[in-house]
């Protein structure tokens, strides 16, 4: 796999990239086969501020399991991402919930993260059609429109792509009304094999005041062996 890093890196040292050759690398580096890792959810809410922590394991484009780990009011809430449909286990009522369609925007746990933001894993190449806007020695702007017949999480988005990684250095969403609604922020990036994976990034949510998220991955393994048992409703409310 790393031959196909080495040619994205190539490509674009040698040659203009176009739109899709640029987001063929992005998302290479986001969207490997299957991922595992702990992760840290900071809320911030004005000078106030929540700590939330969790683990993830995720396979192929829109398989995704969490569980929550911290706090202990928290401990044991579960979230399983199978294609469009989510559940959500809560432990303190023994409960499991269904979320689709417009519910997978709304706010998971009372971050500016929606559902769809932390569960969906498919691919900006499938998603959207794009165009380089901008370039500079750093960076390709694409300005990306979501596909006709696609269920993209937001109508557009204008990206900031790292030239030498491949990676998201910043991003806007918006509504198909022009409306911005969230903000991403990358502040950290790892190499892991032969990906640069983002390990640190923030959220603002542009329709609430003084409100940002910021998400913390540690401990990743890209590519671990995952069992298809771990995205079943038997793991979600096992007790």
């Amino acid at each position: 796999m790393r031959s196909l890093l080495l040619y994205f890196i190539l490509v674009n040292l040698i040659f203009s990239m176009t739109p899709e050759e640029i987001l063929e690398g992005v998302d290479y580096n986001m969207t490997p086969d299957s991922v595992r890792y702990r992760g840290e959810m900071v809320i911030h809410r004005g000078k106030r501020k929540y700590t939330k922590k969790f683990i993830m394991d995720a396979m192929g484009a829109e398989k995704s399991f969490i569980e929550f780990t911290y706090p202990a009011r928290d401990r044991g809430t579960r979230y399983l991402r199978n294609e469009r449909n989510l559940w959500i286990y809560m432990p303190s009522t023994s409960r499991t919930m269904k979320i689709s369609g417009h519910m997978l925007k709304e706010s998971m746990m009372g971050s500016d993260i929606s559902y769809d933001d932390q569960t969906d894993r498919n691919k900006y190449n499938i998603l959207y059609k794009g165009e380089i806007t901008e370039e500079t020695e750093e960076y390709y702007v694409l300005d990306l429109i979501r596909r006709e017949g696609e269920e993209a999480k937001y109508y557009r988005q204008v990206l900031w792509i790292a030239k030498d990684t491949l990676t998201i250095k910043s991003g806007e969403m918006y509504a198909k009304t022009g409306k911005l609604l969230k903000e991403l922020q990358v502040d950290e990036i790892e190499l892991i094999g032969d990906r640069y994976y983002i390990t640190r990034f923030r959220i603002d949510d542009k329709l609430k005041k003084t409100s940002y998220t910021e998400l913390i991955l540690r401990e990743i393994e890209i590519d671990p062996e995952i069992s298809e048992s771990t995205f079943t409703l038997k793991n979600l409310e096992r007790r």
